[in-house]
């Protein structure tokens, strides 16, 4: 069913046209597709005023919205005229995706297991990048090793870090935490027990300025650097386990640094 509200000169929100780019819209069908939905129906040309796009382009981009089913031309009294389909018409468009997508998941993973995943590397820059590494880990849901400076994390994410902690530890995620010695971290250790963490500090000398990870088959490897904060993301198996070797052998040796008293009774995690 087609839209029939009446005309207005609402702007078209920058927010909504990004969410609807998530969804599967290109920039400018986000533009136009909310032009129409609010003028209800109009011309190209009215359309592409309310878009702000240029008529040619405007054109164009309703028959990319035609072809997807989302935009329809029609004529009134001799005039041409686009309308759009109502919003729970674009749920029902992504639930008919989502159902085509489980049919063929067990083919897709079939394959996969045959011929494998192929070892990848991800780059994600500034500290929004840094943010959706760490939320890739809480995704994964798998014990960690990390080798991490607790004051730098915080002094970069403040709040952010912290919430990420709370999320882990909502989610029963153990973490062996090797960091620096300090009295804010010697104040963390005393909540290892109920934050589900074991922690190990740095031999004396030796400081650590960034944030590294392992979980599941990959590793995370976080510049904290308040002018150019990136990150990485290797997804290989061999390369997880080569880490955990590593980790492990410095985990060992950090253990004569730190006040483990309070960790006779607690079993850390793989």
């Amino acid at each position: 069913m087609l839209t029939k509200n009446s005309s207005t000169t609402t702007i078209v929100s920058v927010e909504t046209t990004k969410l609807l780019q998530k969804i599967g819209f290109e920039p400018q069908e986000a533009k136009v597709y909310l032009a129409v939905l609010t003028l209800g129906e109009a011309t190209v040309t009215d359309i592409a005023k309310h878009a702000g796009v240029v008529r040619t382009s405007c054109y164009y981009t309703l028959q990319k919205l035609q072809q997807k089913r989302i935009a329809h031309p029609y004529v009134k009294r001799g005039v041409h005229y686009w309308g759009v389909e109502e919003p729970q018409w674009l749920s029902n468009w992504l639930n008919d995706k989502k159902a085509t997508l489980d049919y063929i998941m067990p083919e897709l993973m079939a394959m996969h297991s045959t011929f494998g995943a192929k070892p990848s590397f991800t780059y994600y820059e500034g500290i929004q990048g840094v943010k959706q590494i760490l939320q890739d880990i809480l995704q994964d849901k798998n014990s960690l090793q990390s080798m991490s400076s607790m004051e730098d994390a915080l002094a970069l994410l403040g709040r952010q870090f912290r919430f990420f902690i709370t999320k882990r530890v909502e989610r029963r995620m153990f973490v062996q935490f090797i960091t620096n010695r300090s009295a804010e971290t010697e104040k963390i250790q005393l909540n290892d027990g109920k934050e589900h963490r074991h922690t190990h500090f740095l031999p004396p000398g030796k400081k650590i300025k960034n944030m590294n990870y392992i979980y599941g088959d990959k590793i995370a490897i976080l510049s904290l650097n308040k002018k150019m904060p990136m990150g990485v993301i290797i997804k290989d198996p061999d390369v997880a386990y080569t880490q955990r070797i590593l980790f492990e052998a410095l985990w060992q040796q950090c253990y004569h640094y730190s006040n483990d008293d309070m960790h006779a009774n607690y079993t850390a995690g793989p």
